[in-house]
């Protein structure tokens, strides 16, 4: 039988090895080049364009749509935070199950505007 010592000893190294081993398996943010001094940004300058485009259109993000309506100013404020999480941030929106003819991906720029629009405070012109 091994002294208590021992059995301590090898138990506190196998203890030691499984914190060292943990990580907490979190993505890191994407970077973004947040530069908008030079970007001059508004809904009704940029955003309801890249909306329309990209977001709202018939079966997605429109009037009874279960995740947000994107098609005015008013409807889109309430999902701001959805948008900064998702688009900006995840960037997983849209998706890329949209139908053919519809964007699947943002650009860095359109993903830079929202970025600027929503630090702007979302101004609506």
């Amino acid at each position: 039988m091994m002294p208590v010592l021992q059995k301590l000893i090898i138990f506190g190294l196998f203890l030691f090895f499984i914190l060292i081993a943990c990580d907490y398996d979190q993505a890191a943010a994407p970077t973004l080049d947040k530069e908008c001094d030079d970007v001059v940004v508004s809904y009704e300058n940029g955003v309801e364009e890249l909306m329309e485009r990209t977001c709202a259109y018939s079966s997605c993000h429109v009037s009874g749509f279960s995740s947000g309506d994107y098609t005015t100013y008013e409807s889109i404020v309430p999902f701001l935070d959805v948008i900064e999480s998702r688009t900006v941030r995840a960037q997983d929106m849209p998706p890329n199950y949209a139908p053919d003819g519809k964007a699947k991906t943002l650009t860095a720029d359109e993903i830079q505007l929202l970025d600027c629009w929503i630090a702007a405070g979302a101004p609506e012109n």
